[in-house]
């Protein structure tokens, strides 16, 4: 007759510790507080039984391992043992806002909140071996499955009606990996990009629309393309960040310079091109015609130039001697 009775009891232990999801999940009450996850370090949220804090998530899940979640018991609520749930709602719709009251989550995880002051929970995306697994854990959240709903609910409903106002504060903080991502913001005022190369620390790299995932320290950041743009930089990645770099493809337009004799009329793309006060003129890249006039004699040429060079387009007068017998 004993044994049974035991078996029940820990049975009762095991479910006061933590439950399995439930399905379609009506939520219901008001958001009192909101809150989003974009680096290392902690929120702050006061919920009292029943209210309803959001949680968002911003950083990059490369990054974010996991949450981390510590809810201090009131002292007025302490008195009454593991009468409190922590309930974490994933999979919410409509996107939480304080004007809405109901809602629907796809899944339901809950814990049964011990008398201490305070209870840790851990909430894994995807936490290696090596990152420590505090009790009670919330398995089977997902990262995709953002934003989520906290809520305080009482686990019987025999509690007196002065707990209403019994306000539980629950420290939320992302549990990240240690390392960081470059991500590149490429610019170009042209609107198209010219073929360009990618460099991290002396290693050639596929570009990566989404950014490189580095240790945490200085990095090496080069970017190249044609005919004549570099871009080297130094960049701090810091464990949990983001670190964005800007990058602008500025190419310098290339430059004509005519040297002619004195006198000649000059003509670069139908306009007068006078040496003394232009000798070297900026021109955009593309095809470009000069027209050069000495006397009665006229010569004309076109000619294409690239972003980033410098030309010189010379007229040279020669006086040729020939034996002729």
């Amino acid at each position: 007759m004993k044994r049974p009775r035991r078996i029940g009891a820990l049975i009762v232990l095991l479910l006061a510790s933590y439950a399995p999801a439930a399905s379609a999940e009506r939520v219901r009450g008001p958001v009192v507080e909101s809150r989003t996850i974009e680096g290392p370090g902690a929120v702050e949220i006061a919920l009292k039984a029943n209210d309803l804090a959001a949680v968002f998530l911003e950083s990059d899940p490369r990054l974010l391992l996991g949450i981390e979640l510590d809810v201090e018991i009131p002292a007025r609520a302490r008195s009454f043992g593991a009468a409190f749930l922590l309930s974490l709602y994933s999979g919410v719709t409509p996107s939480p806002s304080s004007a809405r009251m109901d809602y629907h989550a796809t899944t339901k995880r809950f814990v049964r909140l011990v008398p201490d002051r305070t209870n840790t929970i851990i909430v894994p995306f995807s936490l290696p071996a090596s990152v420590e697994r505090r009790t009670p854990v919330l398995d089977g959240v997902s990262y995709d499955a953002s934003p989520f709903l906290l809520s305080v609910e009482p686990f019987s409903k025999a509690l007196p009606d002065s707990l209403a106002a019994a306000t539980f504060r629950i420290t939320v903080r992302g549990v990240f990996a240690d390392s960081g991502v470059l991500a590149l913001d490429l610019q170009t005022p042209s609107g198209s990009f010219p073929p360009f190369e990618v460099t991290l620390d002396g290693e050639k790299k596929q570009y990566e629309r989404n950014g490189y995932v580095l240790g945490p320290g200085v990095h090496t950041l080069k970017i190249t393309a044609e005919p004549s743009f570099e871009s080297i930089r130094n960049v701090l990645i810091k464990a949990g960040r983001v670190s964005r770099v800007v990058v602008v493809f500025e190419t310098e337009n290339p430059t004509v310079r005519i040297e002619a004799p004195e006198g000649a009329a000059i003509y670069l793309d139908g306009q007068r091109y006078l040496p003394a006060t232009h000798r070297t003129v900026e021109v955009v890249p593309g095809e470009h015609s000069v027209l050069i006039q000495l006397g009665d004699y006229a010569i004309s040429r076109r000619f294409t130039v690239e972003s980033g060079k410098d030309y010189t387009i010379e007229l040279i007068l020669d006086i040729i001697v020939e034996e002729t017998r």
